[in-house]
């Protein structure tokens, strides 16, 4: 005689992590502070619950299906970036998880956001849920974005001027990383130009380069 069996969805887990990429290795990393403009991951995970994930983190490393459908993943509670993820919805790819680049595109596929701002960040990620496997909300994981190291090069247009005649001081602000150029005042920052302990006046113009 035929036997019903009911299938029931799997009761899926919902994992976040900050992971920051060596360019010159590949290889990642997770972190839980990293300064303005580095090269981050945020990467988001659904695995099932099941005996056969053996307590693996992602589903690349587990022969069972894997999840799909979408994650809301949320920056303090807000869309990363609402114009690129409406409501911060992110599609699973293959391999069951979805990341963000968060300074810049490298490769084909990789989702890019703007520069993730100084400050503390908690993600948190939502899995819609799918045929195969239920809802989930993850644990928040924290990231704090510190302020990026800079380095100033001065240089004179000319290099040598007669007393009372105007000329061009240039300065080169670098950063070691991605993030956006400062810009002229403001949250942007300024340059304090001094010729001992004089400070010297003049039009200021900034150039983001």
């Amino acid at each position: 005689a035929p036997v019903s069996v009911t299938v029931n969805p799997e009761n899926s887990a919902t994992i976040v992590s900050a992971l920051n990429v060596d360019l010159t290795s590949g290889n990642t990393g997770t972190v839980t502070s990293t300064p303005y403009g580095a090269f981050d991951l945020i990467r988001v995970d659904v695995v099932g619950s099941g005996a056969d994930h053996g307590g693996e983190t992602n589903c690349e490393e587990t022969t069972s299906t894997c999840a799909t459908g979408t994650v809301t993943l949320l920056d303090n509670g807000q869309p990363l970036d609402p114009s690129m993820f409406p409501a911060g919805k992110l599609t699973l790819n293959a391999a069951g998880y979805a990341e963000v680049q968060t300074t810049l595109q490298v490769g084909p596929g990789a989702i890019f956001i703007p520069a993730l701002t100084v400050g503390q960040h908690s993600f948190t990620a939502t899995y819609a849920g799918d045929p195969s496997f239920n809802a989930s909300t993850s644990s928040p994981v924290s990231l704090s974005i510190t302020q990026a190291a800079t380095s100033t090069s001065v240089t004179s247009s000319p290099a040598t001027v007669q007393a009372n005649t105007s000329f061009t001081i240039t300065a080169m602000v670098n950063t070691g990383g991605f993030g956006n150029a400062p810009s002229g005042g403001g949250s942007g920052g300024t340059v304090t130009f001094k010729a001992g302990s004089q400070t010297l006046t003049g039009a200021v113009t900034y150039t983001a380069v």
